[in-house]
């Protein structure tokens, strides 16, 4: 069907960029856990000419985890947007009525306020319609909600955190405000591999849906005429 695309190689993508993304911020955990210990031990024992040592060669890991750790999170947001887009947008191939406009699918997550929530209840959406439309062609529909409940919650968390630590890192000063920062940091990545995690599980439960509705697509079963689903509510795809 003209406008509906396979979203198979977008998605394998996604899925092996967040595998990384979960290495590399096991990467930064333990990075900073070194840290953590080395400030411990400078504190317990005074400056030494081998703990200076230590400590420059720490400062330039930690540099070089920053940046690999950003770059990450850069390529993780990207090929994450690519796929979000795309399964959201061949939706709207099939004529389905949908709540946000195009546009939303960015600047949903750009927007002050509206992106502590637009991004999920565009994500829930996705999933209603889907599961709608894959039971009213007699397919056993599965979105596992509650994947992108524990996924939007962690992001959600993991963004307070962060400010938190961003706000304490800058005016971060004695060693003890250093120990302090690197807890505060350390809590951030635990927090941050539940979020890639729960993503995972979000992306891999819809993937199956949208694996179905393309082969429905594919096969003449579904047209831009019967595509909506039915009009119970949405609760139903869950039930």
């Amino acid at each position: 069907m003209d406008g509906f695309l396979s979203n198979e190689s977008r998605r394998s993508w996604v899925i092996r960029i967040h595998y990384l993304g979960l290495f590399v911020a096991v990467l930064a955990l333990i990075s900073e856990i070194m840290q953590y210990r080395l400030v411990e031990r400078i504190i317990a024992e005074g400056f030494t000419p081998e703990l200076d040592q230590l400590a420059a060669s720490n400062d330039m890991r930690q540099d070089w985890v920053a940046i690999i750790e950003i770059l990450m999170i850069i390529i993780m947001v990207i090929f994450y947007l690519l796929w979000y887009v795309r399964a959201y947008n061949n939706l709207r191939a099939l004529n389905i009525d949908l709540e946000y406009k195009s546009w939303w699918l960015i600047g949903g997550w750009l927007i002050p306020i509206a992106s502590l929530f637009v991004p999920y209840k565009i994500m829930r959406e996705r999933h209603d319609k889907t599961a709608q439309i894959l039971r009213s062609h007699g397919i056993d529909a599965n979105p596992k909600i509650f994947f992108c409940n524990l996924w939007w919650a962690s992001w959600l968390i993991l963004h307070f955190v962060s400010q938190i630590y961003i706000r304490f890192a800058r005016t971060a000063f004695y060693l003890e405000e250093l120990q302090t920062s690197s807890i505060i940091f350390i809590i951030a990545v635990i927090i941050e591999l539940f979020a890639i995690f729960f993503s995972l599980g979000v992306i891999k439960a819809y993937g199956k849906m949208e694996t179905d509705l393309y082969d429905l697509v594919q096969s003449g079963q579904i047209s831009c005429k019967d595509a909506d689903p039915p009009q119970d509510s949405a609760e139903s795809a869950y039930e």
